[in-house]
């Protein structure tokens, strides 16, 4: 990446410059000098209400771009996130709902050619419509009665009149649910039509908050739309005077209900499912132009494989992934016109564990294969062209400290293939607690330590320009070009992966994926400064052409060390945001004559 430096500036001409260095001034305005640095993993992130429970991707304001829309159980809000088109997001917008949202669906419900939201509210039994205005923002939420409770819910056209419907994963302490809100197109819906899909054990009622989903594709090739909906099966664990204290998961079931084209369905096809099952995902896992889907069972750890024969006919494959998995994102990574699957997962022992998006590729003819293993955490993973290169993104929740959550981009390689830390083989790999290496090509060894500290070399023995990345508790590192590219790469080793395998930190100098382009900076300011007067500064990020670039969110040195210095004395930074678009003016006062 580059991290750009102020340095002492001549101000006898007012011209785009990223060097040029002269007579000083006091307190020492300067201009912007590159240093090519290390650039390991770090994506920007966007604040977002703490912890979500579900997203959806969509255009919210007509610009050809994917924006976000999150669901904030806690708040009883959703927030919306227009995307820059670029990789990053403005700020969010946040709009009320009803009690304990818990889903969300795009659609254009009332026919006006924009992108509405439809929102399931477990505490209030309803669903919140908000219509969309098609410039990003929406109108107050119209609340829609169910009589019970919604998890989950997708959109389609299931009565082929040209109109947005909505099927809802709805249940009760005995039963779960499919209930159809057939659309009039004109934003309003017919009352819900309920079909139950599944019954609880006869041993205890169904646990309130077990979760479930639902998605929608034609899997008989009738020209009609089906369902597939998660039966949640888990149940109450019922105390002394029989009060529930607890949660007890138990194996559950997948429906596929076959559409009849008219809004009712046959009777729906059980599947058996690990335990405590929460998260469906269809695609094309073989290539062979039939839909499948996949389950997520979040208490086995595991995922289930249905591939579809023709006719709606599944044969089914387990695949063990860890201690829990979450929420499932499907789509062609690879673009070989085969879906893919993100599969979070939380990997336990006895002393330690990690949290993993594991990537499984489909391929044609044979179904999901084994990929990559990404060692960071990404909850609720949504799979989106975020930075418009026609390659499928993912975005996700991270934690960004104590009660603090933020969307994260992983911008796709183009070849399927994301920027973050993923396992690799240890074959003669040696850790250690710390180890030096040429990070940035400066010919200065730099140092990394095992608690994260990449530290860059001085030139006269001291190190500086932290960066920290977010290595687990007890690792060993070692420095090596893991991937053949002419730079130094990071290797972790922790006793939480599995055995022969370690982290592999790719560094790639150069680039930054925060810099949304940028190559360099132009500088615009005053011809000449009287001394004692105050001016200003304006900084504008450009790409290779000399253009603009709105998305850069890069950090900006301003340091009083002397040109060709390669000592560092920082006086202060500024991180630009996404309101600055690119540019930002610094004003200075009380200029002196040096």
């Amino acid at each position: 990446m580059f991290q750009q430096w102020f340095r002492r500036w001549n101000l006898s001409k007012s011209r785009p410059s990223t060097r040029g260095c002269g007579r000083w001034i006091s307190p020492r305005l300067e201009c912007l000098e590159d240093r090519t640095v290390l650039s390991f993993f770090g994506p920007p992130t966007f604040a977002v209400v703490n912890s979500p429970v579900a997203q959806a991707v969509g255009d919210f304001n007509g610009d050809g771009r994917s924006d976000l829309v999150l669901v904030n159980q806690g708040a009883n809000t959703v927030s919306v996130l227009l995307g820059n088109g670029n990789g990053t997001f403005q700020a969010k917008t946040d709009y009320a709902t009803g009690t304990s949202p818990a889903g969300v669906a795009v659609g254009d419900f009332n026919g006006d050619g924009k992108a509405d939201l439809a929102v399931v509210n477990s505490g209030a039994n309803s669903i919140s419509v908000l219509a969309g205005n098609g410039d990003g923002t929406f109108q107050p939420k119209t609340d829609i009665a169910l009589t019970l409770t919604p998890k989950a819910l997708t959109t389609g056209d299931f009565n082929g009149d040209g109109n947005t419907d909505i099927a809802v994963a709805t249940g009760n302490s005995t039963t779960d649910d499919v209930t159809m809100l057939l659309g009039n197109g004109n934003g309003t819906f017919q009352l819900p039509v309920t079909t139950v899909t599944d019954t609880a054990p006869v041993t205890a009622p169904f646990y309130a908050g077990r979760r479930s989903s639902i998605s929608s594709a034609d899997f008989n090739g009738d020209g009609h739309l089906d369902l597939v909906v998660v039966n949640n099966k888990d149940t109450n664990v019922i105390g002394k005077g029989g009060v529930v204290i607890g949660e007890q998961s138990l194996s559950g079931t997948v429906s596929v209900l076959l559409g009849n084209g008219d809004s009712t369905f046959q009777a729906p096809r059980n599947f058996a499912l690990g335990s405590d099952p929460t998260s469906v995902a269809v695609g094309d896992f073989n290539g062979d132009g039939r839909p499948d889907f996949a389950v997520s069972n979040t208490a086995s750890g595991s995922v289930s494989a249905f591939m579809n024969s023709g006719n709606a006919n599944f044969s089914s494959s387990t695949m063990f992934l860890g201690t829990t998995t979450g929420i499932l994102a499907a789509g062609d990574f690879n673009g070989d016109s085969v879906t893919d699957l993100a599969v979070p997962s939380t990997i336990l022992s006895s002393t330690s564990g990690f949290s993993a998006v594991k990537l499984f590729n489909g391929q044609t003819g044979i179904g999901l294969q084994a990929g990559a293993t990404y060692v960071p955490a990404l909850s609720l993973p949504v799979a989106g062209d975020f930075n418009g290169d026609g390659h499928l993104d993912l975005a996700g929740i991270v934690s960004t400290g104590i009660d603090s959550s933020a969307i994260e981009p992983w911008l796709n390689n183009g070849n399927g293939t994301f920027p973050a830390p993923s396992l690799i083989s240890a074959a003669g790999v040696a850790l250690s607690s710390q180890a030096t290496a040429d990070f940035n090509g400066d010919g200065i060894p730099d140092l990394v330590t095992s608690s994260g500290q990449v530290q860059l070399g001085l030139g006269d023995g001291r190190f500086g320009d932290t960066t920290t990345l977010a290595f687990l508790f007890g690792s060993s590192v070692a420095a090596v070009d893991a991937d053949g590219n002419g730079t130094v790469d990071i290797l972790v080793g922790n006793p939480a992966y599995p055995n022969g395998q370690v982290a592999a930190w790719l560094n790639s100098p150069g680039f930054d994926n925060r810099t949304g382009g940028a190559v360099g900076f132009t500088i615009s300011a005053p011809t000449q400064v009287t001394a004692g007067a105050n001016t200003s500064v304006t900084v504008t990020a450009v790409d290779a052409l000399g253009n603009p670039v709105p998305g850069f969110l890069g950090t900006v040195d301003l340091d009083s060390t002397p040109a060709g210095s390669t000592a560092r004395n920082l006086l202060s930074q500024y991180t630009f945001t996404a309101a600055d678009n690119g540019r930002h003016t610094f004003l200075i006062s009380n200029l002196t004559q040096a």
